[in-house]
């Protein structure tokens, strides 16, 4: 049998940044770890001299460290996979196409990694067209680690609404929160709840938080909470809400899947995929508009419901022994 050989991570401290990636290093590691697998936490720094040593080992780099690893180059020894939660290019900068900043901008921060996880099919589908297929090219998808709440609760007197998101340019809340108050009236029968951090990019969180203030929306930012508190929120919601042009995977959509909530999503990414029976993928230019129906019809939109389906989505056990398959970890006898 193969000697087990240790995985090294290029990843941020779970415990210093929270993003939807970084939930995913964390949870896959930790899966893993419990089916018997080495993962250590290491810095870009660091990479070469463990390399040195342990020429086996295969090395996950984030891709927020893309321009680290190209800083400091990648070693020869060693596999090194990029984990590709996200690329500038599938939602770049307006003025730009997507296929003009990859190659002016990516290309030679990809090209030199050995191998690629991606979250999604989604991403797997973008990276083989940009960089061909003579590469490992493997999907991962995130699991489901909370237990959806079964009971029914009272419904509120309003909708409630709820999202979990970065308060970002990418999660497209701004150009939401604009059309409400361009709309001249605060309120729709819908209380919107959100949870993410708003200190990634303050001047647009702060653009965000000031249309809720002076227009009066019934609109709450609080910071991330427990997978428990999450999903108690998802059992007393009506709908899940996502203004997020580009998601390359979804990780929240895909808990609120789970649950039966209903969604209402853009169309971009990965979205549409977690989209079934009695939920809605839309356009950007739709989506306020279709909010605002839903406010005047609450118990056609709680009828949307369904009963919650875990089962749906692979577990975070599932997710890491797809991992180790791919990257040919020798599987602990049981």
């Amino acid at each position: 049998m193969q000697a087990a050989f240790p995985t090294y991570w290029v990843v941020p401290d779970p415990q210093q940044f929270v993003s939807g990636g970084n939930i995913f290093n964390h949870r896959l590691m930790t899966a893993a770890r419990l089916l018997g697998a080495t993962c250590k936490l290491i810095d870009p720094e660091s990479v070469h001299e463990i390399a040195a040593t342990h020429p086996e080992s295969w090395f996950g780099w984030d891709s927020l460290f893309m321009k680290q690893a190209a800083a400091i180059g990648l070693s020869k020894q060693g596999r090194h996979h990029l984990i590709v939660h996200h690329l500038t290019s599938l939602w770049p900068p307006e003025g730009i196409s997507g296929v003009e900043y990859f190659e002016t901008y990516e290309r030679h921060l990809v090209e030199p990694f050995s191998g690629f996880m991606a979250t999604s099919s989604f991403t797997q589908r973008y990276l083989l067209e940009r960089l061909g297929a003579n590469k490992p090219c493997y999907v991962v998808e995130p699991g489901l680690s909370l237990t959806p709440k079964l009971e029914n609760p009272t419904p509120a007197p309003r909708l409630v609404a709820v999202m979990a998101a970065n308060i970002v340019p990418r999660k497209g809340l701004k150009a939401f929160l604009e059309k409400w108050v361009e709309s001249g009236a605060s309120d729709f029968g819908i209380d919107l709840r959100i949870w993410g951090h708003t200190h990634f990019d303050e001047p647009y969180a702060s653009s965000c938080l000031a249309l809720i203030r002076d227009g009066n929306l019934p609109v709450k930012i609080q910071p991330p909470i427990s997978q428990e508190e999450w999903a108690q929120q998802l059992a007393e919601a009506d709908f899940y809400l996502s203004t997020s042009e580009m998601e390359s995977f979804g990780m929240a959509l895909q808990e609120a899947a789970s649950t039966g909530l209903p969604l209402l999503v853009l169309a971009g990414g990965y979205s549409a995929h977690h989209v079934t029976q009695g939920s809605v993928s839309l356009q950007v230019g739709d989506l306020f508009q279709t909010f605002c129906e839903w406010g005047k019809h609450p118990q056609a939109v709680r009828n949307m419901r369904t009963a919650p389906d875990p089962r749906r989505y692979a577990s975070w056990e599932q997710s890491a022994e797809k991992w180790l398959a791919q990257i040919q970890y020798p599987q602990p006898e049981r």
